[in-house]
C-alpha cells in the first residue's frame, strides 16, 4: 500500500501541464484579491456610514434588485443554519 501512491504520481504527474496549475493559480490570486478589495471597501462603507444611511442604502439596493436579495438572504440564512446546527 505504501507504495501505490508514489507509484500513481510518477506515472501520472507528467500529465499535469504546469501551465494550467500556473494558471489556476493565478486565477485563484485574482478571484482572492478581488474578494479582499470587496471585504475593505465594505469595511471602510460600514465604519464611515452611520445606521440610517446603510438603512437606506440596502432598502434601495433591495428595490432595484429584488432576486439576487433573495438569494443571498437564502444564502445567508443556510449558512447560518449551518453554523448553528454544529454547536
Amino acid at each position: 500500500m505504501s507504495t501505490v501512491i508514489p507509484e500513481t504520481a510518477r506515472s501520472n504527474g507528467g500529465r499535469i501541464p504546469v501551465s494550467s496549475t500556473a494558471d489556476a493559480t493565478s486565477e485563484i490570486q485574482r478571484y482572492l484579491g478581488a474578494a479582499a478589495r470587496a471585504t475593505g471597501e465594505l469595511a471602510r462603507y460600514l465604519g464611515s456610514s452611520d445606521f440610517s444611511t446603510i438603512r437606506r442604502d440596502t432598502e434601495r439596493r433591495i428595490k432595484d434588485r429584488p432576486v439576487t436579495a433573495v438569494l443571498i438572504g437564502m444564502g445567508l440564512g443556510i449558512l447560518l443554519g449551518r453554523l448553528l446546527r454544529r454547536n
